[in-house]
């Protein structure tokens, strides 16, 4: 698995990574009362620590640096395009 070094393999991670982060802190978030802890759509944010985790890996373990690059490049977008849900609800 992850033999190649290729941007969309990285773009890829970082899809299929968040998408599944955000499914089980969706359906983690019907146990969480908003008054407890925080809003429930900030709560999302945690969705790109994967991507962090696995952009570490390829960078320091696998030496894949385009594959890493691709997941930083899906991160940022992410990352900035939720921030701005957040405070605009765009």
């Amino acid at each position: 698995m992850f033999k190649n070094d290729s941007w969309i393999q990285g773009i890829l991670t970082g899809l299929v990574l968040t998408i599944i982060t955000a499914t089980i802190t969706y359906f983690m978030g019907s146990l969480i009362d908003d008054a407890w802890i925080m809003p429930k759509e900030k709560i999302y944010i945690f969705a790109i620590v994967p991507n962090l985790l696995f952009l570490r890996w390829f960078y320091k373990t696998k030496m894949l640096t385009k594959t890493g690059h691709g997941i930083l490049v899906f991160t940022v977008i992410i990352t900035i395009s939720f921030l701005f849900w957040l405070k605009f609800g765009l």
